[in-house]
């Protein structure tokens, strides 16, 4: 019996060990979580850029305004803030309670697991969107960025390029 109760003592001890382990893994500075882990899992293993899906026109008016929905398709992952305008840092950090990522201070608005851009282009052509840091957080609570950007079309006018087709049939 004492054999049993003393095995089982050793191999909680082990398994609390390898936890620590993982979780040691992950640094904190002044209570903000260090943003260490943006290409690395737990376990040590690089993960990849998550997969981002978006939802918009293909192209859009001159002074109409284009609506973006940006998500993650990976569901076990959650879109917590995104940023536009982040300054490079060496050591950047997320505080874990307000989602606040050092060196960006130009917040886009994140609903629902789902960031929203709208703006109203005023130059014809093709457009890159500035670069944008998206904050993610796991099942584990890891927090983690990564930077994505779309491109879009900004033309004179839809009903002209409509009949341009037209034209062209």
């Amino acid at each position: 019996m004492r054999i049993i109760f003393l095995a089982l003592i050793l191999s909680l001890s082990f398994s609390c060990q390898r936890k620590e382990g993982k979780d040691s893994i992950i640094r904190y500075q002044e209570g903000r979580q260090l943003l260490t882990l943006n290409n690395t899992s737990l376990e040590g293993e690089r993960i990849e850029t998550p997969v981002v899906g978006k939802i918009s026109l293909d192209s859009i008016s001159v002074g109409q305004e284009l609506l973006v929905k940006i998500f993650i398709q990976d569901p076990k992952l959650y879109i917590a803030n995104a940023f536009v305008n982040c300054e490079p840092i060496e050591n950047p950090t997320v505080d874990t309670t307000t989602y606040k990522v050092s060196g960006c201070s130009t917040g886009l608005v994140v609903q629902n697991d789902t960031i929203y851009i709208g703006f109203r282009p005023t130059v014809i052509g093709t457009k890159k969107f500035p670069e944008i840091t998206v904050l993610t957080r796991d099942p584990s609570r890891v927090f983690r960025t990564f930077v994505y950007s779309f491109e879009y079309k900004v033309v004179d006018g839809i009903s002209k390029n409509i009949s341009e087709i037209k034209d062209v049939e």
